[in-house]
């Protein structure tokens, strides 16, 4: 459960112990500033030239290390076992991102069209928990595809999944009855287009699963409980980024308009959602990675 979670306990971390040091940090503050001029000559090149930054983020990742391991993103030659699962050489571990950008920007725009309705009085919202619910519905449009994303059974099992992780033994018999029918009816397209046509698929994480499923693994029973264990390590860790995020407007106001001019800026010059449009929203950045005064506190 890397994401949000990790990033800002090592942050927050290591912060707090450049405070406590003031010597380290304006020794760290000397060396950055004799090597940029400003943000624009910063980049991830320029950056590992900085032997003390460098031994600094790994004096912190030591001190509070979020996860225990470094987490390889490709199985080594010869396999290997991951989370009790065996995994072939070459697999893939984590998606090409870039690519994902348009479809996650479309099923959040059905999302939130949904979460946050248009209507002419006050209402009243429980930030979390609509957030947990937008998370649910653009990660299952990753995982499982359009198939799944929007059908109210499947987010209710997941939803129920990743709040009771310990007492959900028949969550996955609840979910097979929605997933296994489209399963089948995937695997039937298939062998019937190939007779005819190669048959172009969007990727998908549980097509991506189909494909390098080896054995038993492709039984759908085993298909269903890792798509749910993928929910629970994705839901809560991305839900909280937004929610902290959006507590820090209600309480510092002054920044909304600044943020949505940015937004809308780098939007209409660069015709849309892209993942290289997200690296010029500067002043959104900066405010999602600002510890807020409860990370602090804690």
């Amino acid at each position: 459960m890397a994401g949000s979670n990790s990033l800002a306990t090592t942050l927050a971390s290591t912060t707090n112990y450049l405070t406590r040091y003031p010597s380290t940090l304006e020794k760290l503050t000397r060396e950055i500033r004799s090597k940029s001029k400003d943000e624009s000559d910063m980049n991830l090149e320029s950056l590992t030239k900085l032997p003390y930054l460098s031994a600094v983020i790994e004096e912190g990742l030591r001190i509070c290390a979020p996860v225990p391991l470094g987490m390889p993103r490709v199985v080594p030659e010869g396999g290997d076992t991951v989370c009790v699962e065996w995994l072939p050489a070459g697999s893939k571990l984590t998606p090409k991102l870039s690519s994902l950008v348009p479809t996650t920007r479309d099923e959040l725009a059905f999302a939130l069209e949904k979460e946050f309705p248009r209507c002419d009085e006050w209402k009243c919202f429980e930030i979390y928990e609509v957030l947990r619910r937008i998370v649910s519905r653009t990660s299952a449009r990753i995982f499982v595809g359009p198939d799944l994303c929007r059908n109210e059974d499947w987010l209710y099992a997941t939803h129920g999944y990743t709040e009771n992780a310990f007492i959900t033994i028949v969550a996955p018999r609840h979910a097979k009855r929605i997933v296994v029918p489209i399963i089948k009816q995937r695997n039937e397209v298939e062998s019937q287009a190939k007779r005819v046509i190669d048959e172009v698929y969007l990727e998908n994480f549980l097509k991506m699963m189909m494909d390098d499923a080896v054995g038993s693994e492709g039984d759908p029973t085993t298909l269903t409980q890792r798509v749910l264990s993928l929910t629970l390590a994705s839901n809560h860790t991305t839900t909280i980024a937004p929610t902290r995020a959006i507590y820090d407007m209600c309480t510092y106001p002054e920044y909304i308009c600044e943020l949505r001019e940015e937004v809308q800026r780098v939007i209409n010059d660069d015709g849309g959602w892209h993942k290289s449009r997200l690296a010029k929203m500067k002043k959104l950045d900066s405010f999602m990675k600002t510890p807020s005064e409860s990370i602090r506190q804690a």
